[in-house]
Order: structure tokens, then C-alpha cells, then sequence
């Protein structure tokens, strides 16, 4: 009777230990779980800054397409306005200017 009694109170500790164990367990399980919602969740607030950087930047690219563009439209307009110069003109940098033939007598 004696070793039954010392087998039930090895049971009986033996029975507390799993339960000590089953509770860490079950902490640590509950601690990942919150971590990995926590990531989860910096993981889609990620994705959306990512998804709004992208739209900003298809945004600029545009407007950098349409100011290119803008920029050529300009170009080509002031090219019909510029009048063909004289071929007795310098151009320089500043408007046209024109040629003096200068002659030099040595008398």
C-alpha cells in the first residue's frame, strides 16, 4: 500500500509538471500569435505606403510625360515664330546683328 501511495503522489507531480508545462506552452503560443498579428499588420501597413509610393510615382512620371511634352509643344511653336535670319546678320546670343563691310584704305 506504502508504493502506492508514493505512485500516486509521483502521478500526482508528475501530473503537476505537464500542467506547468501545458501553461508555458500556451503562453509562449498566445505570445507568437499576438507577434505574428502584430506583423501581420506592420506587413499591410507596409503594403499600403508601398501601393501609395507606387501611385505617386506613376503620378510624377506623368506629369514629368506631360510637362515633357509641354516643353516640346513650346519648342516646336517657337520654331514656326523664329523668322529665317538674314545671311548678312551674326546672331549673337542676344538678337542679330548686322554685317558692316569695313574697307580699309592705306593712303
Amino acid at each position: 500500500m506504502e508504493q502506492r501511495k508514493c505512485e500516486n503522489v509521483d502521478d500526482t507531480k508528475q501530473i503537476a509538471d505537464d500542467t506547468k508545462q501545458i501553461a508555458d506552452d500556451t503562453k509562449r503560443i498566445a505570445d507568437d500569435t499576438k507577434q505574428i498579428a502584430d506583423d501581420t499588420k506592420q506587413i499591410a501597413d507596409d503594403t499600403k505606403q508601398i501601393e501609395d509610393d507606387t501611385k505617386q510615382i506613376a503620378d510624377d512620371t506623368k506629369q514629368i510625360a506631360d510637362d515633357t511634352k509641354q516643353i516640346e509643344d513650346d519648342t516646336k511653336q517657337n520654331k514656326r515664330r523664329q523668322s529665317s535670319w538674314d545671311p548678312n546678320s551674326v546672331g549673337l546670343g542676344l538678337g542679330y546683328f548686322e554685317r558692316v563691310k569695313l574697307s580699309h584704305s592705306c593712303n
